[in-house]
């Protein structure tokens, strides 16, 4: 089109503008400005991931280590500046090398004045990579704190949290004390009887069973009570061989003195020791001495107080029996024993003669009292624990054999020990490890030897001293950041060295190796370990949020965040830590009550977890279909195990905003 057909198209609309328009068109001119701002605005501050003017001066300032990291992600670390590829924000320099030092020798921004502590350096509160020589703003917007020479020498292992953060995940920490450690054994025991208090009646001679006054198992019996009548030959001759012998010791008694022996005096003693040794009582002797008759059938009588615990079924009249046949077990029930089992850690508390208390079911309220009578000299190989013995009275016969019973018994203390609770201890398969709180929020992870454990606490015998404090609350992510930080510094370590090592040929330049390229191998631990956080806390959590709740949402990732830490404890894998590590931080930041920082740390904790599925696929994958949703709303990711989505991130105001990109699952992801 000619300049001058614009010219004739422009003509009639201006004729056509009403006087008013020409009035005011400075000021619609401004309009169209302020809306143009406006707008430029606006693309500003919903694209800040992608554009901002301090993304744009940090992209311009050289790395003094040759590095760049994400302020959001410390663990993403490359070599040349870029987007970090989880969050796309712009990287910044890397200003720390593996001792935590910086890397310009340019002087402190503060003298050193007369009794002030000189500043080393200073660092940004929220990200352990970002070092600065003077203060300002770290690349997320806060101001730097300062770290003091001596702080720096006696870091180590120390770490610095921002006092807020340290207050917002609930750190607790409590001052060690030494003192008497105590430890009550809670086992589970089984009644039985007294082996000390059980009789077997049996006959030491043939003989015919005539006639049964005991026929049932369970019968009280008393001492001297008639068990059964049993005729036998050894009986009737043994019988008439005593009345002999007292006849003829009375017809030599009344002889003259000089005819008299003790001849039939021992013959007498001899028979009467054969009737003893046949269990024939003195009761049942005296009677035939007196009345000079013999029996034909004799009597056998109990000779304890107690139950029949067992019958022979035979022992019925008219039944032969032989020497030796146990005819009837009665037991004594006015002891018992309780067989206990002791877990192997608790056998240094047990000794010979402890008191016990028991409690029964069957008499609820009530307390019953025993001893230790002694200890089992093997283990179960089934159950790996000792049983013990406890011998307990049994007044009025009302514990009975076979009963459940609750024992405690109480052990001697150990006099003055160092002590820790039990809740401080991060327990792993190679170390305990104790977070030393050093104030000022700094923090050091010390691996401890713990001794006996007692009542709720562990004895100390190594790597703690007296007037220590020590974290007692959300330690695990305070470890969890240490790891970090050591895997980063590992990490700069052989970048750094790697740049400074002569070589013939130049190092091609390298990236923060991906997550499918770290070389970690899906061990059963570990599958086990991903296949329970997904399916019993991860899901659930997704559930929870697409609800528009945060009840329990914490609860869920403390335990994924927990998990995975106990698991790097176990594994001792550098690249396993470098890949799960943001996984833990993420989830152990949901801890805020309002439901929109929920929604927002879930979004990292997904991407992370994401990545982490997609490079291990644990066995979870292929026994059950989830895929990997996406929200452009929300800018995020999730994973569900349904095919009707569901967004945790609007939840009921947009529930079904999202699409599925694609399946978590072992044939379309295959292992590296």
């Amino acid at each position: 089109m000619s300049d001058n057909e614009n010219m004739t198209n422009e003509k009639p609309q201006q004729e056509a503008a009403p006087p008013s328009a020409h009035k005011y068109h400075p000021w619609r001119r401004t309009g169209i400005g302020i809306l143009i701002g406006l707008a430029l605005a606006a693309f500003i501050v919903i694209n800040p991931l992608h554009w901002s003017p301090l993304s744009s001066i940090q992209q311009k300032e050289k790395s003094e280590t040759g590095l760049w990291t994400c302020g959001m992600h410390p663990h993403v670390i490359q070599d040349t500046p870029g987007l970090c590829p989880i969050c796309n924000m712009n990287l910044v320099p890397l200003k720390r090398t593996t001792l935590g030092e910086t890397v310009s020798q340019a002087p402190s921004a503060e003298p050193k004045a007369p009794g002030k502590k000189k500043i080393k350096y200073w660092v940004a509160p929220m990200d352990p990579t970002y070092i600065s020589d003077k203060p300002g703003k770290s690349p997320m917007g806060m101001d730097l704190v300062p770290v003091y020479e001596d702080e720096e020498k006696s870091a180590g292992a120390v770490i610095t949290i921002d006092p807020i953060t340290v207050q917002n995940i609930g750190v607790k920490s409590q001052q060690l004390v030494r003192g008497d450690l105590a430890h009550t054994i809670r086992t589970v025991g089984i009644l039985d009887y007294n082996d000390k208090a059980i009789y077997w009646v049996t006959t030491k001679y043939d003989g015919w069973i005539q006639k049964v006054y005991v026929n049932y198992v369970g019968e009280q019996v008393t001492k001297g009570q008639n068990l059964f009548e049993i005729y036998s030959p050894d009986l009737v001759s043994t019988q008439e061989e005593y009345l002999t012998a007292l006849d003829y010791a009375a017809d030599l008694a009344k002889a003259p003195k000089k005819f008299q022996t003790r001849g039939p005096e021992l013959l007498l003693d001899a028979v009467r020791k054969r009737l003893r040794y046949w269990d024939i009582t003195e009761q049942q002797i005296k009677t035939l001495e007196q009345t000079r008759q013999i029996e034909k059938a004799l009597t056998v009588v109990s000779p304890v107080d107690g139950y029949v615990v067992q019958k022979m079924d035979e022992a019925l009249e008219g039944m032969y029996v032989k020497p030796g046949m146990n005819l009837y077990k009665i037991a004594d029930l006015s002891t018992v024993w309780i067989h206990a089992d002791i877990y192997e850690y608790e056998f240094p508390w047990i000794q010979v003669g402890q008191e016990a208390e028991i409690e029964l079911s069957y008499f609820p309220g009530e307390r019953f009292t025993g001893k230790v009578l002694y200890e089992y000299p093997y283990l179960s190989e089934k159950t790996r624990t000792m049983k013990i013995c406890i011998e307990a009275p049994n007044p009025g016969h009302r514990l009975r054999p076979g009963m459940y019973a609750n024992a405690r018994i109480k052990t001697s203390p150990l006099e003055n020990v160092l002590q820790v609770p039990e809740e401080a201890v991060i327990h792993s398969g190679e170390r305990n490890v104790v977070i030393v709180d050093k104030g000022g929020g700094r923090f050091e992870p010390r691996t401890v030897i713990l001794g006996v454990h007692g009542d709720g606490v562990f004895q100390v015998k190594s790597g703690l001293h007296d007037g220590e404090r020590i974290v007692t609350s959300a330690q695990f992510l305070i470890d969890s950041e240490s790891n970090l930080r050591e895997a980063i510094n590992k990490m700069i370590a052989s970048r750094l060295a790697a740049k400074q090592a002569p070589a013939p040929e130049a190092i091609p330049p390298s990236k923060t190796p991906a997550m499918t390229e770290i070389p970690v191998s899906l061990t059963p631990a570990l599958d086990e370990a991903l296949s329970h956080v997904l399916g019993n806390e991860y899901i659930p959590l997704w559930h929870t949020l697409a609800a528009d709740s945060s009840e329990g949402v914490t609860a869920h990732a403390q335990a994924i965040a927990s998990r995975l830490q106990h698991l790097l404890h176990t594994e001792a894998d550098d690249n396993l830590k470098y890949l799960l590590t943001p996984v833990i931080l993420s989830a152990s930041r949901m801890t805020q009550p309002a439901l929109a920082d929920l929604r927002t740390e879930f979004k990292t904790l997904s991407q992370t977890f994401i990545t982490v599925l997609e490079r291990l696929r644990p066995t979870a994958l292929s026994k059950k279909s989830y895929g990997v949703f996406y929200c452009s709303m929300a800018d995020a990711f999730w994973i569900q195990d349904s095919p009707k989505v569901r967004n945790p991130y609007f939840g009921s105001e947009m529930l079904d905003c999202g699409e599925k990109q694609r399946d978590l699952s072992p044939k379309e992801h295959p292992h590296d």
